[in-house]
């Protein structure tokens, strides 16, 4: 069973090191230190955000990735999409599809907005693909933090819908 569970404090430590060895994320991630005083910080900030969701994505008690909107704008009814897939064994699966295609639901019609950004690296075909054919509109190119970014946006109206997917696996989101 796919589930993505709300972020707890437990999960500080694996965050971290997934985030340091994020190939695309990290130009020099040798260079990245983990702090977890910092990442306690930053975990009790984003509790506490209203503009923001975190989620581990879990399949069969395994941690696969996480998954997260942030920059919930409720008057533009719009928000930013970021996820990482850090297990080898789900990377570039369909298994990641159909989390995307629930994610994008749950933004649609449990938080009622209508535009999803995803800021996803121009090298990632996987994911550059799989975006595209959820119905997507690619905004422009962006250099952020020495990384090569293509803007891409979701919209309600062109977006592949899970009423179409009936054979998509159910997931929980917490």
């Amino acid at each position: 069973m796919i589930s993505l569970r709300k972020l707890k404090e437990d999960d500080l430590y694996l965050l971290g090191k997934w985030r340091i060895n994020n190939k695309f994320l990290n130009k020099h991630s040798s260079e990245i230190q983990f702090n977890l005083e910092k990442e306690r910080i930053w975990f009790n900030k984003i509790m506490t955000d209203e503009m923001c969701k975190y989620w581990i994505i879990d399949i069969n008690n395994i941690k696969i990735g996480v998954i997260n909107i942030n920059n919930i704008d409720i008057k533009n009814k719009e928000c930013c999409l970021e996820y990482s897939i850090q297990d080898i064994h789900f990377k570039e699966r369909d298994i990641i599809s159909t989390i995307i295609f629930y994610i994008c639901d749950y933004i649609f019609n449990v938080i009622n907005l209508d535009k999803i950004y995803c800021n996803v690296h121009r090298l990632d075909k996987f994911n550059i693909k799989l975006l595209k054919r959820i119905g997507n509109e690619i905004k422009d190119s962006i250099m952020c933090c020495d990384k090569d970014l293509i803007n891409i946006c979701i919209d309600r109206k062109d977006c592949q819908t899970l009423k179409d997917k009936d054979f998509l696996e159910k997931i929980f989101i917490e």
